[in-house]
């Protein structure tokens, strides 16, 4: 009888559709979703410039865990390592912005972490510049992830320009020794792994 039951559950599967989505379906579906990912990127990305009162400041000293929290845009004259930009909207944190100080000003990182309201990341871009070309020019070099709600990543976009937005080759790629940063899958573990206490 199990048999049975299970020829009639094959054919029906066969005859009725039960038959795994149409691959080209699956990627109009998954180019709606990092379409509307990417608008809502750049809708905090929008409120982050309007709304400055929305970011909490801090930075990391050199030889200290704790965190300096910074009023008026009034930041420590020196031993810097990290500032970090925490944007909130509505109680919650959107966006978590991690940059490296540079000492000799040759290079600028930053690493931003864009957050669900449900505190799931759906997108990690890191922005990167040096002087790296001939005649003291700069490259500018951006990686961008998108992921869905099971932090799989669904698209990785790498951009390597200079400051004309003309791509380069890839011998002009940013070292990466000592900047490769994690990727954290909530908002809580982003926090907890930078030490920013709100």
């Amino acid at each position: 009888m199990k048999n049975l039951y299970l020829i009639i559950i094959t054919y029906a599967c066969v005859f009725f559709g039960c038959k795994p989505a149409h691959p080209l379906k699956n990627q109009v579906n998954n180019t709606r979703l990092i379409r509307f990912l990417r608008n809502r990127k750049d809708a905090i990305n929008s409120i982050s410039l309007k709304d400055s009162d929305s970011i909490k400041v801090y930075v990391k000293m050199k030889g200290k865990d704790q965190l300096v929290k910074i009023f008026n845009k009034k930041f420590p004259d020196d031993s810097k390592e990290y500032t970090y930009n925490v944007l909130q909207n509505k109680g919650k944190v959107i966006m978590v912005m991690v940059s490296p100080v540079s000492e000799s000003g040759d290079w600028d990182v930053e690493c931003d972490y864009y957050y669900d309201y449900n505190g799931q990341i759906f997108a990690f871009e890191k922005k990167a510049n040096a002087f790296a070309l001939p005649d003291d020019g700069v490259a500018y070099e951006t990686t961008t992830d998108y992921f869905n709600n099971n932090f799989i990543n669904i698209k990785h976009i790498y951009k390597l320009v200079d400051k004309n937005n003309k791509p380069l080759s890839k011998e002009y790629m940013f070292d990466r020794a000592g900047f490769d940063f994690k990727i954290y899958a909530t908002v809580y573990d982003c926090l907890k792994a930078y030490n920013i206490k709100l």
